[in-house]
């Protein structure tokens, strides 16, 4: 399906304003016309590997959660690290912590190795064991770290891991807490909590909101906005 002329004059009317397609996001909306909204998130670097998106959502997602190629994560606790690898018997104890506590992770990492441990991150994922998705930070990662501390009052010291180290599962309830995440190739959309002041870290995005004469049409009518969005 080519992308319906509304909707490519509601791409042409964000790209104006926010300058680049990663930096819009397209959603099922709840009326039959669509619509352009702005908001404010935290813009970081998109998924390492392809198994964390889906062109087909879960269709046991929230409606404004079914986003084709794009990992939604409700709540996620923040882990940044410089580079996200090392022996999975080591990350085990912090991983079947979350699953116990039901929490889901957003690990913020500059390099990803290709191995067991990102394998074991898609497996559990695919299964739905454990949803949580892996970012790059799209910015120097210690001033990111700074910036979250200060906005979540939260020390870098624990949300912040060397290289190749799996953090002590005690550590989870020290990880920031942000409401949502929307992780795609490109990009990764960090939404916080609105209790928390993160507006150093906020940049304006742009919001389609994509209807249908029915919920069928709705379906493709996304899945095209969302390939003309990721190009």
């Amino acid at each position: 399906m080519s992308l319906p002329a509304d909707l490519q004059a509601l791409l042409s009317e964000a790209l104006e304003r926010v300058g680049e397609s990663r930096r819009v996001l397209a959603q099922l909306g709840q009326s039959y016309a669509s619509n352009l909204d702005w908001g404010k998130a935290v813009v970081l670097g998109g998924a390492p590997a392809p198994g964390f998106l889906r062109r087909e959502p879960n269709p046991e997602l929230p409606a404004e959660e079914r986003i084709p190629f794009c990992l939604p994560i409700t709540g996620p606790r923040l882990l940044l690290t410089a580079y996200l690898g090392g022996e999975v018997e080591e990350w085990l104890p912090l991983l079947e912590e979350l699953v116990r506590e039901d929490e889901t992770l957003l690990v913020v990492a500059e390099e990803t190795e290709e191995g067991d441990l990102l394998n074991t991150f898609l497996v559990n994922l695919e299964r739905e064991v454990l949803w949580a998705g892996v970012a790059a930070p799209g910015r120097d990662l210690r001033e990111l770290a700074q910036a979250i501390g200060a906005a979540t009052g939260s020390s870098p010291d624990n949300f912040l891991v060397a290289g190749a180290t799996a953090p002590d599962e005690h550590v989870r309830i020290a990880l920031p807490l942000a409401d949502a995440a929307y992780l795609r190739q490109d990009t990764c959309f960090l939404f916080p909590s609105e209790e928390q002041d993160w507006e150093p870290l906020l940049e304006e995005i742009a919001v389609i909101q994509v209807g249908g004469r029915d919920a069928d049409e709705q379906r493709e009518r996304l899945l095209a906005l969302c390939e003309a969005i990721r190009g």
